[in-house]
């Protein structure tokens, strides 16, 4: 049954590019239907909206927005197809999409062949399910086996993980030519040290075609018997992130400084998530500024004399007041004067000025993990 045959609005949806994505997704997802400017598949509860970045000689890319009611953030997925036409590379895109996303997304919201895994936090520990995809490859290269990323570097993702119920992770390494890119990607957020590896990993290969990737996906969901829901939501967090960072734009001295961290204290919804944020900003700020040097993503927390250590990405809200904080830098959200107030906090500036000062490159400069004293109310969470 094609479901765009009789309602005029639905045949103004398939003229538009993303009408198209739509139409073709429905005709190969068995279940869906679509619902507005998105498709919807009614036994897994997963919303689909498809949105054309860009359509240009004949390579298309389509971010893919998942939505369903197990995230707590949107899940994105950028996919891009080539063709002879615009239709035709719009239709592998979506192919593509179904083929390795969807495939595996689908896979996990079914519980089906899922192999659990332990996540360790210090105070509890957290029950999930991995699915994961097949590798998906392109082009060709002379050792023709392709690597399963999640036995290869699943053992320390594992530790970056938390309490979120739901981690989507991507995978991609690519080469053309002597240039590499990669990402290594968890729920949206770029992990640099992944990408590292990957980069490393892909620089070996030796390719025979003018272009070379593989892309793999993983999937996993969180047992509720062990899931604590965060008392806040992402929205929720982004927006008292924003309303803190109006502050640190009134910052031109260290008394400032000192009076905004008084403000947070006093106005945040959750003494943890405040806690977090006047550790946090000032050491994002240096690692968005000086990005040539590589950050561990540990933390110590210093709580009633006790030293507690987790990786950073564990805790569920920084990656959220991480992209914040990097998205309103690179929009030239601050002038030079706050940036410097707000930098001159973060413990890894002097290990960054002593390493320039000393004529070192910053891509050499590896800074440690930071201590954060906190009081007996902070929770991880």
């Amino acid at each position: 049954m094609n479901i765009f045959d009789n309602k005029q609005q639905d045949t103004k949806v398939v003229r538009t590019p993303e009408g198209k994505v739509i139409q073709w997704l429905s005709e190969m997802i068995d279940g869906s239907r679509v619902e507005g400017q998105s498709l919807y598949i009614e036994e897994d509860h997963l919303e689909i909206e498809p949105h054309i970045m860009q359509i240009k000689n004949g390579v298309a890319q389509i971010a893919f927005i998942l939505k369903h009611p197990l995230f707590q953030e949107d899940m994105i997925e950028s996919v891009v197809g080539a063709g002879p036409t615009s239709d035709e590379a719009i239709k592998v895109a979506a192919i593509q999409f179904v083929s390795s996303v969807l495939e595996v997304l689908q896979k996990a919201l079914k519980a089906v062949e899922g192999q659990e895994v332990i996540v360790k936090l210090p105070e509890q520990e957290n029950q999930f399910k991995l699915y994961k995809s097949s590798v998906k490859v392109q082009g060709n290269k002379k050792s023709r086996e392709a690597i399963d990323y999640w036995n290869l570097l699943g053992e320390e993702l594992v530790k970056r993980l938390g309490n979120k119920r739901v981690y989507f992770i991507k995978m991609y390494a690519s080469k053309a030519a002597e240039k590499v890119h990669c990402e290594c990607r968890v729920n949206g957020m770029v992990y640099p040290l992944f990408t590292r590896i990957l980069e490393r990993i892909a620089r070996s290969w030796e390719i025979e075609t003018e272009h070379y990737a593989e892309k793999q996906f993983f999937v996993l969901i969180q047992d509720e018997s062990t899931y604590k829901p965060y008392p806040l939501s992402k929205k929720e967090v982004e927006q008292f992130v924003l309303s803190s960072l109006l502050l640190y734009r009134q910052c031109s001295s260290q008394e400032a400084y000192d009076e905004i961290s008084k403000k947070i204290l006093k106005a945040c919804p959750n003494p943890s998530l405040a806690q977090e944020l006047l550790a946090f900003i000032p050491e994002v700020f240096a690692e968005v500024i000086f990005s040539e040097a590589i950050y561990l993503d540990s933390a110590i927390f210093i709580r009633d004399g006790k030293e507690i250590e987790i990786s950073k990405h564990q805790l569920t809200a920084y990656d959220w007041i991480h992209s914040i904080i990097e998205r309103t830098i690179r929009a030239g959200y601050y002038e030079k004067e706050q940036v410097d107030c707000i930098i001159s906090c973060s413990a890894s500036l002097n290990c960054i000025q002593q390493a320039m000062k000393e004529g070192s490159k910053l891509e050499n400069l590896c800074t440690s993990g930071i201590a954060i004293p906190v009081d007996e109310t902070y929770e991880i969470l």
